[in-house]
């Protein structure tokens, strides 16, 4: 069967856009994979220890509902995070670079131009969706190859692999329903998004009824077939059967949808908006735009911060070993192992919340491009204006966002230590103390995109680097002068240790400077 015509053109032309975003992605999941995987098995040297480690997860039912089920492996161990959050990721990576080839393309009208020359109607799906299993299979492969070269059975390393990738093709297919059903980006990044909420719901459910009545919800998720492949516990190879059975229909389905609409239209059509309303500002405009994806994150992290929080408690069990609790220690922070735990998580969610704010300071992108930006400008409203509308609810949003998480933290872990208020006033701090450096990354992003539209990507280059520096800096050995070069490792260690406002006022006054610098440099530029 041939591919439909203009299929290898629009291939090429969508591996010369992703040209740095998709290998940074790739090299980003798989450095993480192998990362853990080795600090794991260096962790737990004794099978004993990683078969109590096992039991004390297996008895915390946040952690089941988190992560899935541990097994009596030390791969079963490696793989707690990864094969839970690392589909995750590999799913949102599906979504994300569908819709970029796809829905994107149309809305920006890139599709109908190139539609002038000799493509058929499909080539534009079937490169997408070959561009983004391709990406998918790489970050699978980069999985599968770290855990079995950090000593890992081999057997279970390729089912771990095969795990992210099932999760990424299921969720291509759905991005690519998605695609068909409404004319808007932004409304299928909410309806795919919201199927791989719901899939890791119904996954969490399942696991944490284990044999009870609901246990069957996991078989009704795309990321509850990857977890029945069971890597290091006697895989179970037919469980992704039903993965490759839903990705087939649902791509199917994408192909019959797209050929009964329109060009740069949906099956279901947007609701209209009020015939007459006034935003007020530039702000209330942003506002406008942006509320949905600021209600979406708090309710998550208020949701993650609540579980971080229910297992801090139970940290000192699981990380049993004399070498866990140094990780987690020079990863997080001094004193209780439970005060460096939650240290260590929410340096990771710092990270991952950096990434709201540099998507919400980036939707001045997107406005840009659809020219939307430059019907606003039009008016009486300036270029600071506008560009601080979205800025600030990227910084305010941003730090909203990380008091939820030390809110839902604190609530869970006051709940579980009996003292309300003690828990608030060690746990709260911790979180707020992260604002600064996200602000950095996000005024990083500013900057580039102030200095010429197409620089703007680089933000999202600038904090991979962090988190892999940040974060994994200390288990791959790398040299103090580069892990200093990331904001997230000058904040004081809190809980536990001494609060020092030194190195947070200097992250704040940095972060307006770039903010400062990027404004007046987009003020200085044409507008695309």
């Amino acid at each position: 069967m041939r591919a439909p015509t203009g299929t290898g053109t629009l291939w090429r032309l969508a591996l010369r856009r992703d040209l740095v975003l998709a290998p940074v992605v790739v090299l980003l999941l798989g450095g993480m994979a192998w990362s853990t995987a080795a600090a794991t098995v260096a962790l737990y040297p004794d099978p004993a220890q990683a078969t109590s480690a096992a039991v004390a997860a297996n008895a915390s039912p946040a952690l089941v509902a988190l992560y899935g089920p541990v097994h009596a492996s030390i791969g079963s161990l490696a793989s707690l995070k990864m094969l839970s959050t690392g589909a995750v990721a590999v799913a949102l990576t599906a979504v994300f670079l569908l819709r970029r080839h796809t829905r994107t393309e149309e809305e920006t009208g890139r599709v109908e131009l190139l539609g002038a020359g000799v493509i058929s109607r499909h080539a534009p799906l079937t490169a997408a969706i070959l561009h983004t299993s391709g990406v998918v299979l790489l970050a699978s492969a980069l999985c599968a190859i770290g855990y079995a070269a950090s000593g890992l059975p081999l057997g279970g390393s390729v089912a771990l692999g095969l795990a992210w990738l099932v999760s990424g093709l299921a969720f291509t297919g759905v991005a690519a329903v998605a695609v068909q059903l409404t004319a808007s980006a932004r409304t299928v990044a909410a309806v795919a998004g919201s199927g791989v909420a719901a899939a890791y719901l119904l996954r969490a459910a399942g696991d944490a009824s284990g044999d009870g009545p609901w246990g069957f919800l996991v078989w009704l998720s795309p990321l509850g077939w990857a977890q029945q492949l069971r890597p290091y516990a006697d895989e179970q190879w037919w469980a992704a059967l039903p993965a490759v059975v839903f990705t087939v229909a649902t791509m199917a389905a994408a192909y019959v949808l797209r050929s009964r609409r329109d060009l740069g239209s949906g099956l279901f059509a947007d609701r209209a908006g009020p015939a007459h309303t006034s935003m007020g500002s530039p702000l209330a405009l942003a506002w406008r735009l942006q509320r949905s994806a600021i209600f979406g994150w708090s309710l998550a992290v208020v949701l993650a911060g609540a579980v971080m929080g229910g297992f801090a408690s139970s940290a000192g069990t699981l990380l049993d070993s004399p070498e866990a609790r140094e990780m987690i220690r020079s990863l997080g922070g001094t004193g209780s192992l439970t005060d460096a735990f939650i240290a260590a998580e929410f340096g990771i969610m710092a990270a991952v919340v950096a990434g709201f704010g540099v998507a919400a300071a980036l939707r001045l992108l997107g406005e840009e491009n659809s020219s939307r930006a430059e019907l606003t400008l039009s008016t009486a409203t300036s270029r600071w204006s506008w560009l601080m509308s979205h800025v600030t609810l990227a910084l305010l949003g941003s730090a909203g966002i990380l008091a939820l998480l030390g809110v839902g933290a604190a609530v869970a872990d006051g709940a579980t230590r009996g003292d309300l208020g003690e828990s608030f006033a060690r746990v709260l701090p911790a979180a707020l103390v992260q604002v600064a450096p996200v602000w950095v990354v996000i005024a990083v992003a500013v900057l580039l995109y102030g200095t010429a539209s197409r620089l703007a990507i680089g933000a999202w280059v600038v904090l991979a680097a962090c988190l892999v520096i940040g974060q994994l800096g200390e288990l791959l050995k790398l040299p103090r002068v580069v892990q200093e070069l990331s904001p997230f490792r000058h904040v004081p260690l809190l809980p536990g240790g001494a609060f020092d406002p030194t190195p947070v006022v200097a992250l704040v006054a940095l972060a307006g400077v770039l903010v400062l610098a990027g404004g007046s440099l987009f003020r200085r530029r044409d507008v695309h």
